[in-house]
């Protein structure tokens, strides 16, 4: 009865190795395509002509804009949200 119990649990230890094709085939797709939705012109690096965009006279305000966003120095305020857990007033 315990060879049979070991043989069972060993049958079933291997089972969980085996490859499964429609898994593996697919792996990584949703991955890759949400990834190539994101890319502009997936041509432009094989291309000789550029993408129509904005001239560089307007863009550059905006790039700016955009990088003079990431310096500001105002920190959030640490106790934007506060528990009170010692059953005290909130007074």
């Amino acid at each position: 009865m315990r060879l049979f119990i070991a043989c069972m649990a060993g049958a079933i230890l291997l089972a969980g190795c085996c490859a499964t094709p429609d898994v593996d085939r697919e792996y990584g797709m949703a991955t890759m395509t949400s990834l190539a939705a994101q890319i502009a012109y997936p041509a432009g690096l094989n291309s000789d002509k550029t993408p129509q965009g904005m001239p560089g006279i307007h863009s550059e305000a905006i790039m700016e804009a955009y990088h003079g966003s990431f310096n500001d120095t105002q920190q959030a305020d640490a106790s934007v949200f506060e528990l009170d857990l010692t059953g005290g007033s909130s007074q």
